[in-house]
């Protein structure tokens, strides 16, 4: 199904027309976000009118050529019809941070011949009975060839700005002349020839734009670009993007000449255009009870798949770049004294503080002990939780060792996570100014991939993962597991299901065979429900199509 939707998107952009031709274009609005360095794009866009009633040619077709300079900068190129062609630059001159928006600077539809589709600054001549000109926005030009009364225009420049709302919400809003300034209706009060009653070459027009924006490649916009309402869908992937459009929303009022427009296309990259998220800074001070500053105390931040550490200042200041978004942790220490651990939510580009007060933990107890394979022994790199104190250690930066300190006496327990692993868990005793030695031993998780589309058939080359699997669960007669199997999004969702169940229990059926009792065995199918990978690239739909074992006791 989902071929076929996008085989039929693919043939209806290519027999139709439309805008849509810049990476830093929404619909028709300009954004303040260009491409890459060095990114290439190429597009082919179209749109048709949805009514007979338009005067307009019923359909047309666009190409486009854009190019990133610098991560700063793009330039494109645009061919209307193959017969006009535009030239468009777009210069970023403040890039987005948590407390200001990007802004961005532009010249669009360079041109070298006299008009360029409905581009222009607006009438010369003010429509009327027996003038010709049924569009108020159209400049008559008396030249064969010439019809519906194209405007007479060499370019158009804008100042834009852009801003990230929360995770999901952007903003876009500017002006600017030429094609930015509309005359019809409403769009007449949002130009600064309303100041002077008068049509002017030189007039300022206003656009703006609300983007719902997921993961960067689910975008959602309705947008005013100074002349028409426009509302629009694009869907990206890694190398190509494919959106449909209905622009001119405004002709939809009562006893208009013109009609809205239809708009479907592609975009196609050199590379994954998507833009880079940004890493955050991260920053605070470190302080004793007595607000002294903690100099030269070690900061680590962490989560399951990142750490970084600073020192801190003789002031007692510290500071991360380039955080990634997500939840981490944040822990300052030296000797004697350490900092209760604090949660932190990151977000793309954000600037947080946290300040951190160390605590005497003379007096209290501490465990420490090395995170390890259960086969080899070698350190895992993980997290240790513990459950009473909510505290949090890391073992990536030290090899597998970790330390939880400050603990009051009495009896903890340790929850050791690691990718890669079963999540285990030990009970121990803390004694007050003592360290108690516990090592945690970690057992393998395995996941079985990877499977042919539509295939439940084990390849032959993972068997000797399945062999580690059964000596594992013969050594730990009282484990249950649950096998869970798992598709990629191609296919309806029950189909995919059923082909994860199979999967799943082709897994059973080799440990039932290698004897191992099936009341220890729970087969699940949870098809494309659970991703591991990203199933819009051929990578992520390998990746996803697999079985994995979770413990379920032991």
């Amino acid at each position: 199904m989902g071929k076929r939707i996008v085989l039929g998107l693919l043939g209806l952009s290519m027999v139709l027309f439309a805008e849509f031709n810049r990476s830093s274009v929404l619909i028709d609005a300009p954004t303040a976000y260009v491409l890459r360095h060095m990114v290439v794009q190429g597009t082919a866009v179209g749109s048709f009118g949805v009514s007979t009633r338009d005067p307009r040619v019923p359909y047309d077709f666009d190409v486009a050529v854009g190019l990133g300079l610098g991560d700063i900068c793009e330039l494109s190129l645009t061919a209307y019809t193959f017969e006009h062609y535009s030239l468009g630059v777009t210069a970023l001159l403040v890039r987005e941070k948590k407390w200001y928006p990007s802004v961005a600077l532009g010249i669009h539809d360079i041109t070298w011949v006299p008009y360029i589709g409905s581009f222009g600054g607006g009438n010369v001549n003010p429509p009327g009975t027996g003038t010709g000109d049924n569009d108020p926005e159209d400049q008559i030009i008396t030249k064969p060839g010439f019809l519906h009364g194209e405007q007479q225009e060499w370019f158009s420049a804008f100042l834009v700005t852009s801003k990230q709302l929360g995770d999901y919400f952007r903003i876009h809003a500017g002006f600017g002349r030429g094609r930015f300034v509309g005359y019809d209706r409403f769009e007449s009060s949002l130009n600064s020839d309303i100041f002077f009653n008068s049509f002017s070459p030189y007039a300022i027009g206003l656009f703006g734009a609300l983007e719902f924006n997921y993961d960067n490649w689910l975008s959602i916009a309705t947008e005013y670009d100074g002349r028409d309402i426009n509302i629009g869908t694009k869907i990206g992937f890694e190398y190509w993007e494919v959106y449909l459009a209905m622009t001119r929303l405004e002709q939809l009022f009562p006893n208009s000449s013109y009609a809205p427009r239809l708009v479907a296309g592609l975009n196609f990259y050199t590379s994954p255009h998507k833009r880079i998220r940004k890493g955050s800074v991260l920053g605070g001070k470190v302080s004793y009870p007595d607000g002294s500053p903690g100099a030269g105390a070690t900061v680590d931040l962490f989560s399951d798949t990142y750490n970084q550490t600073s020192k801190a200042t003789d002031r007692g200041n510290y500071r991360m770049l380039a955080v990634p978004p997500g939840n981490l942790t944040v822990v300052a220490w030296t000797d004697g004294f350490r900092s209760d651990p604090a949660p932190v939510k990151v977000s793309e580009g954000a600037s947080i503080r946290v300040d951190l007060e160390l605590q005497d933990i003379k007096d209290k107890g501490r465990i420490k002990g090395m995170v390890r394979d259960g086969v080899d022994g070698s350190g895992v790199i993980g997290n240790v939780y513990v459950k009473e104190s909510g505290d949090v250690v890391r073992t990536g930066p030290r090899g597998g060792v970790y330390e939880v300190v400050g603990l009051s006496p009495g009896k903890y327990t340790l929850h050791a996570e690691a990718r890669g692993y079963f999540d285990h868990e030990i009970t121990c005793e803390v004694t007050a100014a003592s360290t108690t030695t516990y090592d945690i031993n970690m057992g393998k998780k395995w996941i079985i991939f990877h499977f042919k589309p539509g295939e439940k058939m084990i390849e032959p080359r993972y068997m000797p993962v399945l062999e580690d699997v059964v000596r594992f669960l013969q050594k730990r007669p009282n484990m249950v597991v649950e096998i869970q199997g798992h598709t990629d999004s191609v296919g309806d969702a029950k189909t995919n299901r059923e082909l994860s169940r199979k999967r799943a229990e082709a897994v059973r059926d080799f440990l039932l065979k290698r004897g191992i009792s099936e009341s220890r065995l729970i087969v699940k199918g949870y098809g494309e429900l659970s991703p591991i990978g990203d199933n819009r690239t051929i990578l992520g739909r390998d990746m996803n199509r697999r079985v994995e074992l979770s413990v379920l006791s032991e």
